[in-house]
């Protein structure tokens, strides 16, 4: 009876071992067929150190046959390992291989097979070694694999300009503004001819996150395919044209790697908002000394950032005068997103009720806001009469915000089903950097919206909208009483909302303030 196993096998040769347990001190004669035609013959009796030590026999049984010539690639082939003495198979025979570049089961049983019979460590370890070389030959070529080529001005071949956009979490629109911003400008790289490719320091997603990206064109990266972000540019040294890093503890990290392994990639710092500004605020609003020490350790981190970039892309006009104090004014740009109202109008008048306020109060300023909307607008709003309610809608909710006027809802499934059964929005931050995502989705949905001064901070309001900006929680309590029983007054904002965002925050006035940050010149859109 044969023992052994089929080391390595394929259309130039094929390695192994083998013994017969009837005559164990006689080396083994094998003939090697491809479906009826002699490839060769060889006698199994070189030493073999891993044999001996897995106990068959002194060792000396390992075989190692090259075909002259080697099989023909266009088809596939059923290699047959057999004795000469009897025709016995030795284990693991016969072998399909498959036709170049066939990946069928019969490969798969094959590669199982040759898997099986690694018998010691050694063997093992070898395996692994070269299934490892495998792997990285086929990330590279997957990477590149969603990144056609496209046509010159000759109607030649060029090269697909390559992106990489890393951001801490996999983004989920229904979650923060920052993913809504991301998206929508990994969209418009695509739009731009980027091939376009997303990754996170964990390498976070899951399928159903790269069917969702891979709707847009857009490939994730992501455990177990790619370790780490160091490995994910190291393997694709010097291969991308665009490293777009977004929020700060990201491009703190990864920007001088970055700019390393991709030495010919312009280097882009995307800020959701100045994590230090928001900071400082909060400190002064809660009188807590000791966020505005962690204030002035983030701002030198964030100017750091934004020092080591060729460009710097902030949401917001304030923002964007205040890095300028300290990057080049060139440097830096303003970019938002793009936001699409629907197809429809909202629900008639007579069908909508209440407020609506949108933001998760695990975010602090939310939190702020909703403890504000609690204490101070919501009893007012209770003394002019009528049943308003407010709705608070998001992540994070606490028991005790739900009182007489305010309902805390938590995450909804579908945001737009809210939006649309209220007459207006509010948004009452006392504190918060960058521009207000919350503000957007409103003007989008046609919902006007009652804001503080902070939450209006970077927008070029129309002066319909600007009426509705206020600090005082009286006012504010008036101002939700007139937009919701006030059906012309409610209008007349409502229509500058939608206004306000066809004309500024579209894929034409994206792509046009992107232009610049990109190097290819080119002024932002007005708006």
């Amino acid at each position: 009876m044969l023992t052994g196993s089929i080391d390595e096998a394929g259309r130039d040769g094929v390695r192994g071992w083998v013994r017969d347990g009837s005559s164990p001190g006689a080396p083994v004669i094998l003939l090697a067929t491809a479906e009826g035609r002699l490839l060769g013959r060889t006698i199994a009796n070189r030493f073999r150190p891993d044999v001996r030590a897995a106990g068959h026999g002194d060792g000396r049984s390992g075989f190692e046959l090259r075909f002259n010539p080697p099989l023909p690639p266009g088809r596939s082939w059923l290699l047959r390992l057999s004795a000469e003495a009897d025709g016995a198979d030795l284990p693991g025979s016969p072998v399909r291989l498959p036709a170049e570049g066939e990946f069928d089961a019969a490969a798969e049983a094959s590669i199982a097979a040759l898997m099986d019979g690694a018998g010691d460590r050694e063997g093992i370890e070898r395996r692994l070694q070269f299934l490892q070389q495998q792997q990285r030959r086929l990330l590279r070529r997957w990477a590149r694999s969603a990144e056609p080529t496209s046509s010159g001005p000759d109607g030649s071949s060029c090269r697909t300009k390559r992106a990489l956009v890393l951001d801490e979490r996999a983004p989920a629109p229904d979650r923060d503004a920052g993913s809504g911003a991301v998206l929508s400008h990994m969209r418009a790289l695509r739009r731009a001819g980027y091939a376009v490719s997303f990754a996170t320091p964990d390498m976070d997603g899951n399928a159903a996150t790269a069917r969702r990206l891979a709707a847009d064109g857009i490939t994730l990266h992501r455990a177990p395919w790619v370790r780490s972000l160091e490995e994910l540019l190291r393997r694709d040294r010097d291969g991308y044209d665009l490293v777009y890093l977004h929020r700060v503890a990201v491009a703190s990290d990864y920007g001088p790697l970055a700019r390393r392994l991709q030495p010919r990639a312009r280097i882009v710092y995307a800020l959701a908002d100045l994590h230090h500004l928001r900071l400082s605020r909060q400190a002064r609003w809660e009188d807590r000394p000791e966020l505005e020490r962690e204030a002035r350790r983030l701002r030198a981190l964030e100017l750091w950032a934004a020092a080591g970039a060729d460009a710097v892309v902030t949401h917001s006009e304030v923002e964007a005068a205040l890095l300028r104090q300290h990057v080049p004014a060139e440097r830096v740009h303003v970019v938002a997103w793009s936001v699409s109202p629907p197809p429809r109008g909202p629900r008639p008048w007579k069908d909508r009720q209440g407020a609506v306020f949108v933001g998760g109060l695990a975010h602090a300023p939310n939190l702020a806001a909703a403890l504000l909307l609690r204490d101070q607008i919501v009893p007012r709003l209770r003394d002019r009469g009528g049943a308003i309610e407010c709705r608070l809608v998001g992540e994070g909710t606490f028991p005790d915000l739900s009182v007489p006027g305010l309902a805390a809802l938590g995450h909804v499934p579908r945001l737009d089903t809210v939006l649309n059964s209220a007459r207006l929005a509010v948004a009452p931050l006392p504190f918060g950097a960058g521009l207000k995502g919350k503000l957007l989705t409103a003007f989008a949905a046609g919902l006007p919206c009652v804001c503080s001064s902070i939450a209006a901070e970077g927008f070029a309001l129309p002066a319909a909208l600007r009426e509705l900006v206020c600090d005082d929680p009286d006012q504010t309590a008036s101002l939700i009483h007139r937009l919701h029983e006030d059906e012309a007054f409610n209008r007349r904002c409502s229509d500058a909302a939608i206004a306000f965002v066809r004309a500024g925050f579209s894929d034409e006035a994206l792509d046009a303030a992107l232009r610049p940050v990109l190097g290819e010149g080119g002024a932002p859109a007005e708006g």
